[in-house]
């Protein structure tokens, strides 16, 4: 019997794949790769946009605090009420020099409601004292730089923290010791009937009382022969004054925007510029009136519109705050401040507007 012969198998065959196949991974791979990159794209542009946001209300908030501390405290002069009597004994200070009007501003050229603004973030700064800025007052601004069509605000007002008379002389006033008066600084000494507006040309402190000199020689300085009337147990305080303005870091066009401050200093004279927060692109400022004399506001009009600076009642602030970052809106963006404004780039931009009322035009 014959054995049927063994099939013998053999291993199958190891096949690549065809190139149609290749090109559908490829093309799969590229879908995924492409959507990865949509998705990273997407969650970066919100990250920027929304930390772009959370900085400029920041510095919205901090701006508006800085600016609503001083306003509100506008025309304090301690003890003194509307009715006191000012003995100004300063010679030789500056026509800027207004102390008594608490309050004054500058309505920007061309900044009417509705006008176009130039929102440029690399808009260059200009002095001040060029025609760019109108008020109704007659103390005028010293030279500084500028951002062109955003207001200007000046304040004046004695510090909260105080000290007592003790007692007064001929070109001397002696006050409890208080660390925040020195050398040269201006000063109020009020009661509620007289107001004395001085400058200690030296602050001499011993047994804690200071000796305030007002015969040390310091130019501008006071008259000693017209006296002092403020009373023993009356207030003394340091004078102080703050410009308000939009400006750039060194006065550079290429700089940001920014909220800047000026102080008085004892020469009657603004300091140097402390900038408080940069992305202030713009500040427009309205002044509630009293137009009827009745304690009452009236309405609110500009700084070249004020009658009579001391009916302010209240100041309204409104502010443009920028982003450093561009590219993070769509083109064409559209704001709603002092009017419609379109701003020719793609920076977010956002509008932060209070109310103050100053406390001291109640007294």
């Amino acid at each position: 019997m014959s054995t049927p012969a063994r099939r013998v198998s053999t291993p199958f065959r190891s096949l690549g794949i065809t190139l149609i196949e290749l090109l559908v991974a490829v093309a799969v791979g590229m879908l995924l790769i492409a959507g990865v990159i949509q998705i990273f794209v997407g969650n970066s542009q919100t990250y920027r946009f929304n930390e772009s946001l959370s900085r400029i209300q920041e510095n919205g908030r901090f701006a508006i605090e800085e600016i609503t501390r001083d306003v509100r405290m506008a025309g304090y002069y301690g003890c003194a009420r509307r009715t006191t009597t000012v003995n100004n004994t300063l010679v030789g200070m500056p026509a800027s020099f207004d102390p008594m009007v608490g309050i004054q501003g500058w309505e920007a050229s061309n900044t009417a409601m509705g006008d176009p603004l130039a929102l440029d973030f690399g808009a260059a700064t200009t002095d001040v004292t060029g025609g760019g800025w109108a008020s109704s007052g007659t103390a005028p601004l010293n030279a500084f730089q500028a951002v062109p069509q955003s207001d200007i605000l000046r304040i004046w007002r004695g510090e909260e923290v105080g000290t007592r008379i003790v007692a007064t002389g001929a070109g001397t006033a002696t006050v409890v010791a208080n660390p925040r008066l020195s050398d040269g600084d201006l000063v109020l000494l009020s009661d509620c009937l007289d107001l004395d507006i001085i400058r200690a040309c030296a602050v001499n402190t011993a047994g804690g009382e200071s000796d305030l000199d007002l015969n040390g020689g310091c130019i501008p300085g006071s008259d000693v022969s017209l006296g002092l009337r403020a009373s023993v147990g009356g207030l003394a305080t340091r004078l102080t004054g703050s410009i308000y303005y939009v400006g750039k870091r060194g006065d550079n066009a290429d700089a940001p925007p920014a909220l800047f401050r000026r102080r008085l200093n004892g020469n009657g004279m603004p300091g140097p510029a402390e900038e408080l927060v940069e992305g202030v692109e713009n500040i427009q400022i309205l002044y509630g009136v009293d137009t009827t004399n009745n304690g009452q506001l009236d309405a609110y009009v500009s700084g070249a519109a004020v009658a009579d600076w001391q009916d302010v009642l209240a100041v309204r602030i409104n502010l443009l705050l920028v982003s450093m970052e561009d590219n993070l809106v769509d083109p064409g963006q559209q704001i709603q401040f002092n009017g419609p404004q379109n701003p020719g780039d793609r920076r977010l931009r956002q509008v932060m507007t209070t109310t103050i009322a100053l406390r001291n035009r109640t007294l």
